[in-house]
């Protein structure tokens, strides 16, 4: 949730935009211990990737621009699946 709650609060906060948004979080039934340690690591090295961002992305269209051509999932060029390293039992959590 912190790394949701950080994202959304920053997309729907730029270029002057005021909405009162809500969180609710979803149970973790059904994951084993080992692939849910692995998917709460990878929340924690995503928050800490996101936390930079708002200082340099200050508006939509910058958004727009880095989505496409910087961020790791969605840019153009070399899918982020093919690059993954470390452990990959966080897959497993979706």
């Amino acid at each position: 949730m912190p790394r949701a709650r950080a994202i959304f609060d920053w997309v729907f906060g730029l270029d002057g935009a005021e909405y009162r948004l809500t969180y609710e979080g979803a149970p973790n039934a059904g994951l084993s211990l080992a692939v849910l340690a692995a998917r709460q690591e990878k929340e924690r090295a995503g928050l800490a990737a996101v936390s930079g961002l708002p200082a340099r992305i200050q508006s939509l269209a910058e958004l727009h621009r880095w989505l496409f051509t910087e961020h790791e999932a969605y840019r153009a060029t070399r899918p982020a699946w093919r690059r993954s390293t470390g452990s990959e039992a966080w897959r497993d959590s979706y």
